[in-house]
C-alpha cells in the first residue's frame, strides 16, 4: 500500500518554503542588478518566490483566524507582528531618501501605512509587496469565512472569479501585480482547510502536482519568449503561478521532512524566520543602491551584496526587538 503524506504534517515545513521563497526572490532581482549567470534559470523564474509568500501567508492566516476569528483581533495580531520591523526599517529608508532625493513628508507617511504604491506619482514608493501584503490581510477574514462554509466546487468557482476580476486590469502593472496574487492567497486557505479536515496526499498525487508545476514553468518560459515586451503588463509569469507554487511547496516539504534533523534543515529554518527582514534589506540594497549607483558588478560585489542582505536583516530584527521592548508593541509569536 502506497504511503500517504498528511497535508497537516507537510504544512509544518512552511518556514522552509519561506526560506526557499526569499532565495528565489534574491536571485530574481539579481538578474538585472548583480546577476548569477550560472543560476539564470532561478533568476528568470524567481518571481515565484513572491507567490510562495502569498500562498504560505494564506495558510498562516487560516490558522490564525481559526484560533480567533474576530476581525479586529486578527488585524491587531498582524500589526503587532509586522509593524515593529517595518517601521524600524522605514525610518532608516526614509532618512536615506530624504538625504538623496528630498522625499516629502507625505511619501514618508504613504510608505509607512503601505499606500504610497497607489498614489499617482510612485517615485518614492518603496516596494509594491507592502501594499499587496496589507490588501491580502484586509481580505483574509472574508476569504476565511468563504472557504470555511463553501464546498470545494464552489471554492474553485471563487478562484476562477478572482482571476476574472484581474482581466480588466491587464496592461496596468501597478494593479495586476497584486490582483494576480490574491487567488494564490485564497488557495492557501483552501490548503489549510484540507489539512484541518485530515486529508492526505498520495505519492501519485504529489507527482501529478509536480507535473502540473513543470508544465506551468514551461508555459511561463514560452510566454516570456513569445511576448517579451508584455512580460509584466500582461502578467505572463503571474497567472501560471497558481499551477506552479503548490508543487514546489509540497515537494520541498517532502524532501525536507526526510532531512529534518540535519544542519541544512536548521539553516533553512533560521532563514525562514527572517524572510521579511531579508526582503526589506535586500530591496533597499538592490533597488535603491546597486541599481542607481555606479558600483562594479564583479564576483566580489555579488557576494558582498548577499552577505549584507543577511547581516542587515539580523541587525534590523534586533533593532525591531528593542522597539517592542521600549515602545508600544509587545513581542508576540504567531
Amino acid at each position: 500500500m502506497s504511503k500517504s503524506y498528511s497535508i497537516k504534517n507537510l504544512l509544518k515545513h512552511r518556514s522552509i518554503w519561506m526560506a526557499a521563497a526569499i532565495l528565489l526572490v534574491l536571485f530574481f532581482h539579481a538578474e538585472s542588478e548583480v546577476g548569477f549567470p550560472r543560476l539564470s534559470f532561478l533568476s528568470k523564474f524567481g518571481h515565484y518566490g513572491v507567490d510562495i509568500f502569498f500562498y504560505a501567508s494564506g495558510i498562516g492566516c487560516w490558522y490564525s483566524l481559526s484560533k480567533d476569528p474576530e476581525t479586529a483581533s486578527f488585524f491587531w495580531r498582524r500589526v503587532r507582528r509586522i509593524m515593529p520591523v517595518f517601521l524600524t526599517f522605514i525610518v532608516i529608508w526614509s532618512a536615506f531618501q530624504i538625504i538623496v532625493s528630498q522625499m516629502p513628508a507625505s511619501s514618508i507617511l504613504g510608505n509607512a501605512v503601505g499606500v504610497e504604491f497607489f498614489r499617482k506619482s510612485s517615485k518614492w514608493n518603496f516596494n509594491w509587496y507592502i501594499s499587496g501584503m496589507w490588501i491580502s490581510y484586509l481580505l483574509a477574514p472574508l476569504f476565511y469565512s468563504a472557504v470555511k462554509i463553501l464546498s470545494t466546487p464552489k471554492n474553485v468557482l471563487v478562484l476562477l472569479f478572482l482571476y476574472i476580476l484581474t482581466i480588466p486590469f491587464i496592461g496596468y502593472v501597478q494593479y495586476l501585480i497584486i490582483l494576480t496574487r490574491l487567488p494564490i492567497f485564497y488557495l492557501g486557505f483552501l490548503t489549510a482547510k484540507s489539512a484541518e479536515n485530515g486529508e492526505s496526499a498520495t505519492p501519485m498525487q504529489i507527482v501529478i502536482t509536480d507535473v502540473i508545476a513543470i508544465i506551468g514553468i514551461i508555459l511561463t518560459g514560452v510566454l516570456y519568449n513569445s511576448f517579451p515586451e508584455h512580460k509584466f503588463d500582461w502578467g505572463l509569469g503571474w497567472y501560471p503561478a497558481i499551477a506552479v507554487v503548490p508543487g514546489i511547496c509540497i515537494t520541498v516539504s517532502v524532501i525536507f521532512d526526510k532531512i529534518a534533523k540535519t544542519k541544512l534543515y536548521k539553516i533553512f529554518s533560521v532563514i525562514g524566520k527572517y524572510t521579511f527582514e531579508i526582503y526589506l534589506v535586500h530591496v533597499f540594497l538592490f533597488e535603491f543602491i546597486l541599481a542607481k549607483y555606479p558600483i562594479p558588478t564583479n564576483y566580489k560585489t555579488e557576494l558582498l551584496a548577499y552577505a549584507v542582505s543577511f547581516i542587515g536583516a539580523f541587525i534590523l530584527n534586533r533593532l525591531a526587538y528593542l522597539l517592542t521592548k521600549l515602545f508600544i508593541f509587545k513581542k508576540q509569536t504567531a
